[in-house]
């Protein structure tokens, strides 16, 4: 379970990446402002998971603190998802996400 949650997990977080970055990429317009909107949206999402929830980081949070950088996260992936692509992927991608986070919970893996 432990193994198939990981799986999950990475697979949110590069969902994760892509939908903001597509996000950005509309708000810039199909030119170069898209491109560059697009990977400073990816790159600050990288950013910031990388210093406050990656495994190996001397800044990762911990315990409530984490669940809730994970939640808020996840939340602003599903909301970039309903403006590039719908509701029906941002509900699927947080429904995703919602079960990651109790199975993560209940493994004791936050």
């Amino acid at each position: 379970m432990r193994a198939a949650n990981m799986a999950l997990a990475f697979l949110l977080e590069l969902m994760l990446v892509v939908a903001v970055a597509r996000f950005g990429y509309g708000l810039g317009g199909a030119g170069i402002a898209g491109w560059v909107l697009a990977a400073l949206a990816a790159f600050a999402t990288m950013a910031l998971w990388g210093y406050f929830a990656a495994p190996k980081s001397g800044h990762r949070l911990t315990g409530a603190g984490l669940l809730a950088f994970k939640a808020v996260m996840f939340a602003a992936g599903s909301v970039a998802l309903a403006a590039s692509h719908g509701p029906a992927w941002a509900a699927a991608f947080a429904a995703a996400s919602i079960l990651h986070l109790v199975i993560a919970l209940r493994l004791g893996a936050l």
